[in-house]
């Protein structure tokens, strides 16, 4: 796979991509970004000083050419795209929690597709996105990240008093195996595709820890500016039992679980039956799934009409307002909780009265 990268690598620089860690912001303050690495020179060979130099040409977003635009503003710096070097003396990362998430060589980040689009400009957007739901039971969309990996099993895992004996359903699961040199304290990163950041997700999925020696399993969830912060976690043995955890999702790019192994070998970690809910926002009430033929109208008073439509808002201060959907429904008006966490509150009021 990291040859098949490789070479996805350098088709990127035949279509004009540059190394990410070139980027303007990468290693100093570039127009209120960066800087995101912390560099080594003394470390880097001459000859190859010129890899990693600041190219005030390469890629860092773009402005507004119109309506179809398909990306317009700052390109958050991506650790993750196939054009960053991978870790190494030359530099840190800036947060050094990032530290293992450059030197991907196994697929095109969503920045890396952004930086595409963008540049030439390609205003159909692809309308297949790779499921985030994965039970094991056929191929998985989700990567592997981090310094030891995630490993699809069947049955119970190769050491004793530690891991389940079967997959939560079905037959296949996949965990984190902590004997031999994955012990102690390796971390083992499986990241989701890209997600959409304009949705709201439900995050369902079953976790199985046992072990007298068990480390810690947590769920971090990236944001736009390419930083993963934790949203759950579990830490030391949790009986031998697989357990459902859920976790809300928003304004998300990837999520990703990430498992640390414990003090030993018996310390493995397993995860099954990952399911991904979405659901769209109503940021700043542009709404994208009210597909409807008319417009909704911002209000924070009440309605023009008498004896329709509420007075003031269900929270906050302002709301949202259709006008006689079909003759009937009458006013209806949406909470400005954004974003809205559990589907959205509504109010019906025509001459039949509060409904």
């Amino acid at each position: 796979m990291s040859a098949v990268g490789s070479m996805v690598h350098e088709i990127g620089h035949a279509i004009g991509m540059n190394h990410e860690q070139k980027r303007a912001d990468a290693q100093q303050v570039y127009n209120g970004h960066g800087p995101h690495l912390i560099m080594h020179w003394d470390n880097i060979d001459a000859n190859w000083k010129s890899q990693y130099l600041p190219d005030t040409k390469s890629y860092i977003g773009s402005t507004n050419q119109g309506a179809d635009d398909p990306f317009s503003g700052y390109a958050p710096y991506d650790y993750s795209s196939i054009m960053h070097y991978p870790s190494g003396d030359a530099y840190d990362t800036d947060p050094p929690a990032n530290e293992n998430l450059m030197g991907n060589r196994k697929h095109l980040t969503s920045g890396d597709i952004e930086q595409i689009l963008d540049v030439y400009q390609c205003v159909e957007l692809p309308t297949w996105t790779a499921p985030a739901s994965c039970d094991f039971e056929d191929f998985c969309y989700w990567t592997n990240q981090g310094e030891i990996a995630w490993t699809a099993q069947s049955g119970p895992t190769p050491s004793s008093n530690t891991g389940p004996n079967a997959a939560a359903s079905g037959v296949w699961y996949t965990y984190v195996e902590a004997s031999g040199s994955n012990n102690p304290a390796k971390t083992a990163i499986y990241e989701s595709p890209a997600l959409d950041a304009s949705a709201s997700y439900t995050l369902t999925f079953a976790y199985h820890m046992l072990g007298s020696r068990m480390g810690s399993l947590s769920v971090e969830v990236g944001d736009t500016h390419g930083n993963f912060l934790p949203m759950w976690q579990k830490t030391g043995d949790q009986g031998n039992a697989w357990h459902t955890a859920s976790v809300s999702i928003h304004a998300a790019v990837a999520i990703r679980f990430v498992g640390v192994t414990g003090s030993g070998w018996s310390s493995d970690i397993a995860i099954d039956d990952i399911q991904m809910v979405s659901r769209k926002l109503c940021n700043d009430f542009v709404c994208q799934d009210l597909r409807m033929r008319m417009s909704w109208e911002k209000h924070s008073n009440e309605t023009p009409s008498t004896g329709t439509g509420p007075s003031y808002a269900h929270d906050g201060n302002q709301w949202v307002e259709i006008w006689h959907v079909n003759g009937d429904l009458g006013d209806v008006w949406l909470e400005a909780d954004i974003p809205i966490a559990a589907g959205f509150s509504f109010l019906r009021f025509d001459a039949a009265g509060l409904k």
